[in-house]
């Protein structure tokens, strides 16, 4: 990875504990100007004073039609007279679509001479050279390194290391920040917008969502288990990856059963909540907002989250709500259940109650066509990936409709109830708010099934 001007490596072949640094990036360019070009291509001159040079900021000018050709900084060129081209910055090879001779002006550096892939350092190390910071204690692999407050949180599989260099690079600690925290592969940990999440294995039969983050009023960096929403025990995370997608931080790994990965984890960071899909996946990134998935049985790629079924078949899912008592200590009864959200006409939802841990027994339906959806009051929702986009005043997805619904219940007393919502149609659909309505209240005593 590349910090501070710098380059960082881990996990080498022969030293799987230590850690190196390169030189800080001098920043020495030399600038070239009036290079002979050749007709429809050819290689810039840099390339022949050393291997390692590269190149960049590449304009070539034709003579004749005095069309220039400008460097996009992505190996693209583009003319000013409608010619295209291409440049690579590693080999100085050049293409031009219209022929002509003319001039190259450019800039190259070397990395490797005191640059960001140059590790050496003298005997006695000066500032800005290259480092090696030993991590040996206990042995394990040094798996990744982030960053968080200035200091760079270096996790091995079974303890995490604090290393903190001072502006000036002429200091730095190198000392153990916890033992038995670990992560179980590189890619189970990421640094986000409030904090490192990472997938803690140092207790391979009890893994845990945890984040490191700076407390408020606190200048101490303290490790917490996310939340308690998620059991991660019966799974494991050996090829784990983990990527911050919008409000989620979604992450896979797979069952103790299975030789590949099989599971995906989404984790709101507002809400909490945790849902987890049976994805075949060993791969994830953010592109053009939308989650893209690498399968793990396959080299396919594919956008996950992007529409309403699953290749034309219907989304297996349930939503449960945490055991409650309603804030309630006396046994109750409640005669109704309202909901509020958004759904399409096409879509249904279920709506289950499980009392006193009975099991769940359905209890009644929110349709799409039914009269208690205002069909005046249409919802955009984000057309690319559901929930990507705006929902509310936007116009280029699909349109969901506002609806609020009683259900009547006929059920026993109870002390505690769950709430399960099973979607069973195809669209969009969403519960927003439900309210328990005339709830009846009776003496504190022991409920039915256990007397």
């Amino acid at each position: 990875s590349i910090k501070q001007n710098r380059m960082e490596l881990w996990r080498r072949l022969t030293d799987k504990t230590g850690l190196y640094g390169s030189y800080i990036d001098n920043g020495v360019y030399t600038t070239v100007a009036g290079e002979a070009t050749g007709s429809l291509g050819g290689t810039l001159a840099f390339r022949g004073g050393g291997a390692t040079r590269t190149c960049f900021g590449v304009t070539i000018t034709i003579t004749a039609t005095g069309e220039v050709y400008t460097d996009d900084y992505n190996g693209v060129l583009t003319g000013s007279l409608g010619g295209t081209g291409t440049i690579n910055y590693t080999t100085g090879v050049y293409t031009l679509s219209n022929p002509g001779v003319g001039t190259a002006g450019y800039q190259w550096e070397d990395s490797n001479n005191k640059g960001i892939s140059d590790f050496r350092k003298s005997a006695t190390r000066l500032a800005g050279e290259g480092f090696v910071f030993r991590q040996d204690d206990g042995g394990d692999d040094f798996m990744n390194i982030l960053t968080l407050g200035g200091t760079e949180y270096c996790f091995h599989k079974k303890k995490t290391w604090a290393l903190t260099l001072t502006a000036t690079d002429t200091a730095a600690t190198n000392l153990p920040f916890r033992y038995n925290v670990g992560i179980p592969s590189r890619g189970a940990a990421i640094s986000s917008s409030v904090g490192i999440f990472y997938i803690d294995a140092s207790d391979e039969s009890k893994p845990l969502f945890r984040k490191l983050y700076l407390a408020s009023g606190s200048v101490e960096v303290t490790p917490k288990t996310v939340t308690e929403n998620i059991k991660l025990d019966g799974y494991v995370f050996d090829d784990c990856e983990m990527k911050e997608w919008n409000d989620y931080i979604v992450f896979t790994g797979r069952t103790v059963d299975s030789p590949i990965n099989n599971r995906l984890f989404l984790y709101h960071k507002t809400w909490g909540s945790v849902d987890i899909r049976d994805y075949y996946l060993s791969h994830l990134e953010i592109y053009n907002g939308a989650l893209v998935g690498g399968e793990s049985v396959s080299n396919n790629a594919i956008v996950l989250f992007s529409g309403f079924d699953d290749s034309d078949a219907l989304i297996n899912n349930f939503w449960e709500g945490r055991i409650s008592n309603l804030n309630i200590e006396n046994i109750k009864k409640t005669k109704q259940l309202w909901f509020e959200g958004e759904i399409q006409e096409g879509q249904k939802i279920e709506v289950y109650e499980n009392l006193d841990r009975g099991g769940f027994g359905l209890v009644g339906l929110i349709e799409g066509t039914g009269s208690y959806v205002d069909k005046g009051t249409a919802v955009h929702v984000g057309a690319n990936t559901i929930g990507s986009k705006e929902i509310g005043g936007g116009g280029d997805g699909v349109e969901a409709w506002h609806y609020k619904r009683a259900i009547k219940l006929s059920l026993d007393k109870f002390e505690v109830r769950q709430l399960r919502f099973v979607a069973t149609g195809i669209g969009y659909a969403s519960i927003s708010e439900t309210t328990d309505h005339d709830i009846r209240l009776y003496a504190k005593r022991l409920t039915k099934k256990y007397r």
